[in-house]
């Protein structure tokens, strides 16, 4: 691997982590304000915390979507095509907010 992919790769795992970190804090006081019952909850029983930080990530993604990918092939999804070559890039907010399926 050249040095310059290597400093890149270094780089994006700071920013990404940082970028995550921050997000994820400033998503969870917001949501704690707003729901100040669960906050109340919170500091009654921080043992509830790993599951709440679950829960904060899981409503509201610290990070919007996806790196850029590439399609390497034709696939199909959801019954659109996308083409060989096509930029892809995924919403994770939108993970797991599909109607359930029978």
């Amino acid at each position: 691997m050249a040095e310059e992919e290597l400093v890149g790769t270094a780089m994006m795992l700071i920013v990404a982590g940082h970028e995550s970190t921050v997000n994820l804090l400033g998503d969870a006081v917001l949501a704690l304000l707003q729901h100040p019952e669960q906050l109340g909850l919170l500091r009654e029983r921080p043992e509830l915390m790993p599951g709440a930080v679950e829960e904060f990530l899981r409503c509201d993604t610290s990070v919007g979507r996806s790196t850029s990918r590439y399609a390497a092939e034709d696939v199909e999804l959801g019954g659109v095509p996308i083409p060989r070559g096509s930029m892809v890039v995924v919403a994770l907010g939108a993970a797991g907010r599909d109607a359930p399926q029978a």
